[in-house]
């Protein structure tokens, strides 16, 4: 949708984003399997004339939201660029497998020539190297369980495996809280590293402060940094989401149909571990665009409920 020249983009964004605009968007909507809409079911979307200093409102908010994403991009740039910068690492050359390396792996991507290279990068860091299970308190999955979906207000947030890289989570489900036995097993907390591990494997995010006390799925991996360990959590993720760090993960993965990857295969990636003070400051920045992203969404929300109120409000 390309607006005209002079419309409040941000207005029709956070208008077609809530229930009301949801509901017409989908409403022509046709497929057995794949649901598809068409350019003409978007053009007689009928948009509501409310007053002037309403949209601008609303609009300011979502632009203010996207300005927080932006921010969170570049900051998330700045933790990749230190940590090439700090560490002294290049682009990734590849280089063929020895049958005397085989190490009991057949699977082609165990045998990913990147990996060899990326260790021999690292090795030439001049920083100690340890695995990703030495350096972190704890490295799990939680077991599978029966879910038990509720409302809103008597539920949890659920993060699926599909949620992690979206700039929000669409669609979450929410569990019940008294249904699902020791459903502790299933929560995440601020500043915990969560590894998509089945699938789709090795998306990286951290967990932001305001889903401190959310669920997550069994099918992402929760790596747990305290206060007290040798890597700064930051740090971690960083170095997990450049290819140093992609390659390893997926070198371990396993799985004829769909890809999985253990605790024990996430444990053995390799890692330099430089002095604190440089992984805080790589790790800094990827923190704070996670807590910045969370931000634009916060506020995101706000301009679609304002919105709804409003138009409630004109329809009573």
């Amino acid at each position: 949708m390309v607006p005209k020249k002079d419309t409040l983009q941000g207005f029709i964004y956070a208008y077609l984003s809530s229930w009301t605009g949801q509901s017409l968007v989908s409403k022509d909507n046709y497929g057995a399997t794949v649901k598809h809409i068409e350019p003409k079911h978007l053009q007689e979307i009928p948009i509501p004339d409310i007053p002037e200093d309403e949209k601008k409102s609303i609009h300011n908010q979502i632009k203010e939201s996207y300005q927080m994403r932006e921010k969170a991009r570049d900051l998330l740039n700045k933790s990749k660029h230190l940590l090439y910068e700090k560490l002294g690492i290049e682009d990734l050359n590849t280089s063929v497998v020895s049958s005397k390396d085989l190490n009991f792996r057949l699977d082609a991507s165990y045998h990913n020539p990147a990996v060899r290279k990326i260790v021999n990068q690292l090795e030439d860091t001049n920083f100690p190297i340890e695995k990703v299970g030495e350096v972190t308190d704890r490295v799990y999955i939680p077991p599978r369980f029966k879910r038990v979906y509720v409302e809103k207000e008597y539920g949890i947030p659920f993060l699926q495996g599909s949620h992690v890289p979206l700039l929000k989570p669409f669609d979450l489900q929410y569990l019940s809280k008294k249904a699902v036995k020791d459903i502790e097993r299933w929560i995440i907390h601020d500043n915990w590293i969560l590894v998509t591990c089945s699938g789709t494997i090795g998306r990286i995010m951290i967990t932001p402060s305001h889903w401190d006390g959310w669920s997550a799925t069994q099918h992402i991996l929760r790596l747990i940094c305290s206060e007290n360990s040798d890597v700064h959590s930051g740090y971690l993720a960083t170095f997990l989401k450049t290819p140093y760090g992609q390659e390893q993960i997926k070198a371990q993965v396993y799985g004829a149909v769909v890809d999985e990857l253990t605790e024990d295969q996430m444990t053995e990636v390799q890692i330099p571990i430089p002095e604190y003070g440089i992984q805080k400051e790589i790790g800094s920045p990827i923190i704070k665009a996670y807590e910045s992203k969370e931000k634009a969404n916060t506020i995101e929300q706000q301009a679609v409920e304002s919105l709804e109120n409003i138009l409630n409000k004109y329809r009573s």
